[in-house]
């Protein structure tokens, strides 16, 4: 069985660690690497001061993964394969495959890294994913060559990355990408299966954040700040992520929060998230070649992982992963596969209390809510919108009741 201990190297050199009293020594270079309440810290050079986490604003643990394509990707993951989750955050899902690897230290973290020089050997990991990670990367490209070093042949990644989004975040924000950018980045090391926008990425979600953030720094109070202020106020009380429908799904991209993107390092072998002998079933069946076009597109409900006993990915025991060698069961958010993923952006936490005080204020302004749910209503949408504006200036300047 492998455990976490096993697949890690030295960043600096890529040499074997070994245990050196309570820290780590690369065999390679020689330096010296801290074990924190059991968290190895393989950060090059980096002192102990900078490992306290800092962020915009306080961050609850998240329970777990969304039904979307990284959850697909973990359940795909057999006995065999080490899935690395990289910029974890407070993820407390504490599942036996998934290392979580964050850039500083916090109780959710196993492992202390850094994406532009992972810490793990060539070829050790099955499966990568970070969400809202690359933009705080000072260098995406090294950053997407290393999650290729680290992959083993057959290997898949996911990631997002911020388009339409407002500075935010530690250590810093750096770069923000287009779907031509995430493809063009991704493209160089890796092959890419799919790109796109995820429900929570549309344009709706880009508004939201680009406005909240405006409001959130906007300081000025005098009469036309305090008329703006109550205009873009009015705005958040939208369902906006529900006018996301008014924009046809090949053009959600153009103003969109985010992109997604999942590629896979080519090649096969005994560790290859689609074994050999499934490889060889698609080729040699004309039906699952017409059923799969591209078997790669794993992060689907319907793949061809989930055919039955006769394609599902074999492993012994010997070759098991566990990251604390214990052989505990995996999570049961992330065994059991999903009957579908995410179609629509989940509600705003306000969602119900938008509808109420927009039902509460003019007869098209319950209208306009009616038609983010009534599709053939869509066509009004911007007549609409433009009285609501009117009237809402009208009310912050003080005209209307």
């Amino acid at each position: 069985m492998r455990t976490l201990w096993d697949v890690l190297a030295c960043p600096a050199c890529r040499g074997d660690l070994v245990r050196a009293g309570e820290d780590l020594l690369c065999s390679g270079c020689t330096v010296r690497y801290p074990v924190i309440d059991g968290v190895p810290v393989l950060l090059p050079g980096a002192p102990r001061e900078d490992l306290v986490p800092r962020f915009e604003s306080d961050l609850p643990p998240r329970p777990g993964y969304s039904a979307w394509k990284e959850r697909l990707l973990i359940t795909s993951a057999a006995p065999a394969h080490a899935v690395l989750d990289f910029g974890c955050g407070y993820q407390a899902l504490d599942d036996p495959r998934i290392i979580r690897m964050d850039a500083c230290l916090h109780p959710y973290a196993d492992v202390v890294g850094d994406v532009h020089a992972l810490p793990f050997k060539d070829g050790a990991l099955q499966v990568a994913f970070g969400g809202a990670v690359f933009e705080h990367l000072r260098d995406p490209g090294q950053a997407v060559k290393e999650l290729a070093r680290v992959l083993s042949p057959g290997g898949f990644v996911y990631a997002d990355w911020n388009f339409v989004f407002a500075y935010h975040g530690y250590p810093a924000h750096y770069f923000n990408a287009s779907i031509d950018g995430v493809r063009e980045v991704f493209s160089h090391a890796l092959d890419v299966v799919e790109i796109g926008v995820a429900p929570f990425q549309g344009p709706g979600a880009a508004l939201r954040q680009v406005i909240g953030t405006y409001l959130a720094h906007s300081t000025r109070m005098d009469d036309d700040i305090r008329t703006l202020r109550g205009i873009l106020d009015g705005l958040l009380l939208l369902p906006l992520e529900e006018l996301d429908r008014a924009i046809a799904p090949e053009d959600r991209h153009r103003i969109a929060a985010g992109v997604y993107v999942l590629a896979h390092k080519p090649g096969r072998g005994p560790r290859a998230v689609i074994p050999d002998h499934v490889w060889e079933a698609w080729e040699s069946t004309a039906q699952l070649r017409e059923r799969f076009p591209d078997p790669r597109r794993i992060a689907e409900p319907s793949n061809i992982l989930r055919l039955g006993p006769s394609l599902v990915p074999l492993s012994g025991n010997e070759d098991e992963f566990s990251k604390d060698g214990s052989g505990r069961p995996r999570d049961p958010m992330v065994e059991a596969w999903p009957d579908a993923i995410l179609t629509a952006p989940e509600p705003h936490p306000d969602a119900d209390l938008h509808r109420v005080l927009l039902a509460r204020r003019r007869p098209f302004v319950r209208k306009l809510v009616d038609a983010t749910t009534r599709p053939g209503d869509l066509r009004r949408l911007p007549g609409r919108l433009l009285r609501w504006v009117r009237w809402r200036v009208q009310y912050a300047r003080g005209k209307t009741p």
